[in-house]
């Protein structure tokens, strides 16, 4: 029977429609088929087929269908270069559409009941609902929603010339690398501080950047973005009063191009040049693309259960299964500017050029013709859910709900690289190419992985339990406990090494610490316990007060144990029907009982610059390091369940906070026709906070991370309603956002041992703190009116919004300390300009009734969009050639972006339509 029902509503939607001839000839259908097959058992129904059998008309009965359906013309025009915003999450046809269809069938006198609901029918964000079901035997109920999520248009010399592989033509790559000097072609060189080196010098050749232009320009056009699909059918049944069954069965969908970031960084000016230059800290570059990953992804749902039900209990026990599925297990894709593969090299000490492009080496990344990149596994979840209820005397309650499930995921592991140039030859002394894996085996093939797959298995228990009590009226009391429980038995794999930084290089067996490359199977278990109290002391005013206890137990984390307590209280007041109020508040207070870190040494006159290095002594001053034990020095064996990263700072998801989160809330009515109401939110979190006195003296605590996160809004809404057929209101919202973190760049003092000790890349000095403040606020104001002439004849509505949001940012070295001479980019805190939104909307209908059934009407839409985003104002496919940053010259040639972004527009949109009731 839902078959027959779920394959006519499509027939409806989607099939071919009758001519006019055909309509005309049309025999009406019996009183049954007009039913679906459903009402051919109501009394009413065989009424009236019995009467039309005796007199041969039709005798006029209370109708059993209804429908309502919104038809049009529409059109519009849309200005701007990138307007994808206007339909990121729409689809505004052009020409007709069918916006609404509203079918329902429902009978006093009949136990069937049917509904067919639809909505944006035929485009990107359609809506389909189909429900029928028989009062007290089953309920069928079909399910079909489309969600899009669209930038841009893109051009794009990439082309999905198989399952997971996107391509670029040989020919043009082979025309790039030869424009760059060609396969064994030198890394270029960093620039030279601009005092020496004219800004007009470009070391990437001009020719090339204009052929990457020129084949932009005639490049075939991509669509970026994607859309959801889910459908889902369910079916329930309740024989009798104690018993319910019920079932699922559903896909969800998600489809299109993403836009995909890839690449590395480079570091520049790393190394001493010959005078009378200086050397400067580090200049990073990101070297890479951004691509039109195709993505297929698709997630099946089946559950099925029952629920059986006493006088006081209820007991339901329900399956889950779920299962991910991936068509492509990653991506592989072309390096635009290569079509040979080569390894990374190393500067010698001096500076020069870098020649030796046999041996690998972390300068010259991104050099290998083709890259990968892993989409998220396939994988199965299955979960049983046991659910109990009882009714106990004194109005008591008592539910609980107990969830036992599983994830597991066997997809096969990518290999270490796909650049040819890092496989290592044994005994050849090849620095930084792959010659510790096993013989016969390659780097770029899943033959030299120690595993094959991960073989994932992990476990979770929810639990929850619940008593509920008036049994001392008018109090209501609340005890409910909250567990959950993920095991992850993931097995533990040590990896014999990987290559890094843009397939540059080669690093064998451990990290420049002494780990092991490995996996990190994270568990955690957390548990809540709640307490709550609640007085209705009149019907005028209510009381209630809370307590909250939450702890996380985790594994393999920096915190293995948190506790967080949290009070709240309630109050509910309405003195009168013309006037109401809410407050509530709630206060909390995370503590960790520990947070272990790696062991860096406090070195209270940490010499940036270590004696024996080429760049000299510089300033001296407090910072942390890492002693490798390199020489006669002692090894610090670091901890390998820990994540690398700076003791002091503090991660914000398991370190301590503390927390204020209030709400209010009040309605006024002024007479009958007036209301006035407002609300107000404010949560602040304060994580790690320090205070510069006597830092100098004591830096026991200073904590980096971050350290405040706040956001409130106001909002207020003013309604009239001054007769029958007049409407208006008008709301304005003001919100804030805030945070603040303190952070420090850290120095890289060389690759290679200097003297005793090599901290290599773990150098953190105070001098080289900063701060950041970002405050972003946002203002949005709507108003709108509605008025009828007497009896609804003409109907006009209008409406206007506007919302305006500004973001500021300010950077500062909170210690004001002495910046060291090799680090100015750093330890330098750069401000950035305000960034700014705009938003307006205009929207006005006029429409006429002609009768009860039938309205015609015209709608107009006028949108206009402003952003200035200093990041994204100029973003484009090869949007520089250098940028001067701090006075030092960057080149950022090699930035490719697709067009997925949003940008100013301007669109008016008109539209005819016809309204029809029945």
């Amino acid at each position: 029977m839902a078959v027959v029902f779920f394959g006519l509503t499509f027939a409806l939607l989607f099939g071919p429609g009758l001519s006019a001839a055909e309509k005309e000839n049309e025999t009406p259908p019996p009183t049954e088929t007009l039913g679906l097959g459903l009402g051919s058992t109501s009394p009413l129904a065989q009424a009236v087929a019995e009467e039309r059998g005796r007199a041969g008309t039709v005798v006029p009965v209370p109708p059993t269908w209804h429908i309502f359906t919104v038809v049009g013309v529409n059109g519009y025009d849309l200005d701007g270069r990138l307007p994808g915003k206007f339909q990121e999450h729409t689809d505004v046809p052009r020409g007709f559409f069918l916006r609404t269809l509203d079918l329902s069938f429902l009978n006093k006198d009949s136990p069937y009941m049917g509904s067919l609901v639809a909505s944006e029918i035929r485009e990107r964000d359609q809506r389909i609902t189909a429900d029928i079901w028989k009062v007290g035997t089953f309920r069928t109920q079909v399910y079909w929603d489309e969600i899009p999520k669209f930038y841009a248009n893109s051009p794009t010399l990439y082309q999905n010339t198989a399952n997971g592989v996107l391509q670029v033509s040989p020919s043009i790559r082979t025309t790039l690398e030869n424009l760059l000097g060609g396969p064994d072609a030198a890394p270029v060189p960093p620039p030279q501080p601009p005092s020496t080196l004219p800004s007009t010098t470009i070391t990437i050749p001009a020719a090339f950047i204009t052929a990457v232009q020129r084949e932009l320009s005639v490049a075939p056009v991509v669509e970026i973005g994607t859309r959801r699909e889910t459908g889902l059918f369910s079916q329930s049944w309740t024989p009798d009063d104690m018993l319910e069954v019920h079932f699922l069965a559903g896909q969800q969908r998600k489809h299109g191009n993403i836009p995909w970031g890839t690449g590395t960084f480079a570091r520049q000016n790393i190394f001493p040049v010959a005078a009378p230059f200086t050397p400067n800290d580090g200049v990073w570059e990101a070297i890479g693309a951004e691509i039109p990953a195709p993505i297929d992804w698709r997630t099946d749902t089946l559950s099925g259960g029952f629920r059986l039900s006493g006088k006081i209990w209820t007991v339901g026990l329900d399956y889950e299964y779920q299962h991910f599925r991936d068509g492509v297990n990653g991506l592989t894709f072309d390096n635009w500017f290569r079509v040979t593969d080569r390894a990374g090299c190393a500067y010698p000490a001096g500076g020069q050029l870098c020649t030796n492009n046999g041996a690998g080496g972390a300068v010259g990344r991104w050099r290998q013709a083709r890259a990968q990149v892993a989409y998220p596994p396939s994988s199965e979840f299955q979960s049983g859910i046991f659910r109990f209820g009882l009714n106990l005397p004194g109005e008591t309650q008592f539910h609980t709900v107990v969830a036992y499930g599983r994830v597991r995921q066997n997809e096969q592991f990518q290999p270490y690289t796909l650049n040819t140039a890092l496989q290592g030859v044994i005994g050849a002394g090849n620095n930084g190419l792959a010659t510790n894996i096993p013989p016969g085996t390659l780097v770029y093939d899943t033959s030299s992985l120690p595993q094959q797959s991960l073989n994932a298995n992990v476990r979770t228990i929810n639990q929850e339990y619940a008593l509920v009590s008036r049994a001392l009226a008018p109090m209501t009391f609340r005890l409910q406990y909250r567990s959950e429980d993920l095991d992850n038995n993931s097995p533990v794999i040590t990896f014999p090494g990987q290559a890094r930084f843009g397939d540059s290089h080669w690093v064998e067996a451990v990290d420049y610490y002494g780990i092991p490359f490995h996996n990190r199977p994270e568990s955690y278990t957390k548990t809540n316990a709640v307490a709550s109290w609640r007085w209705d002391i009149s019907k005028a005013l209510a009381w209630m007060l809370e307590y909250q206890f939450e702890r996380w137990d985790r594994t393999l984390r920096n915190v293995p144990r948190s506790d967080e307590n949290t009070g709240r209280a309630r109050l509910d007041f309405t003195p009168s029907p013309t006037f109401s109020l809410r407050a509530d508040y709630r206060y909390s207070d995370r503590k960790p009982n520990t947070y272990m870190t790696q062991p860096l040494i406090f070195n209270p006159n940490l010499n940036v610059n270590p004696p024996g290095s080429p760049f000299g002594v510089g300033p001296g001053g407090p910072g942390w390091e890492v002693q490798r034990g390199v020489g006669p020095a002692p090894s610090i064996p670091m901890n390998p369940n820990l994540e690398l990263e700076f003791n002091q700072l503090r991660q914000f998801d398991e370190g301590p906070r503390k927390r204020h989160d209030g709400i209010g809330t009040a309605d006024v009515h002024l007479g009958k026709a007036a209301t006035l109401s407002g609300s107000f939110r404010y949560i602040h979190d304060d994580y790690n906070s320090y205070s510069s006195t006597n830092l100098a003296a004591d830096y026991s605590n200073l904590f980096y991370g971050m350290l405040y996160d706040e956001s409130w809004n106001a909002s207020a809404e003013f309604t009239v309603t001054p007769g029958e057929r007049t409407y208006f209101y008008a709301n304005y919202t003001r919100q804030q956002d805030r945070f603040g973190y303190i952070n420090m760049g850290t120095l890289i003092t060389g690759g290679v041992a200097i003297g005793a000790v090599n901290p290599c890349c773990a150098q953190y000095p105070i001098t080289n703190s900063w701060e950041r403040h970002n405050r972003t606020t946002l203002d949005s104001l709507q108003a709108g009116f509605n008025y009828a002439t007497p009896g609804d004849g003409w109907v006009f509505d209008g409406s206007y919004a506007l919302s305006f949001s500004t973001e500021k940012t300010n950077t500062f070295n909170p210690f004001n300390l002495v910046v060291p001479n090799n680090s100015p980019h750093a330890a330098a805190a750069y401000p950035y300009p305000n960034t700014t939104d705009k938003f307006q909307q205009v929207l006005v209908s006029l429409s006429r009734r002609f009768s009860k059934a039938l309205e015609v009407g015209v709608r107009y839409r006028y949108e206009r969009y402003r952003t200035d985003d200093f990041y994204l104002n100029d973003l484009s496919a090869y949007p520089f050639g250098q940028l001067t940053v701090a006075g030092v010259i960057t080149n950022v040639q090699r930035y490719l972006f697709l067009n997925a972004r949003y940008g100013s527009y301007t669109a008016n949109e008109i539209a005819g339509f016809l309204r029809y009731r029945y």
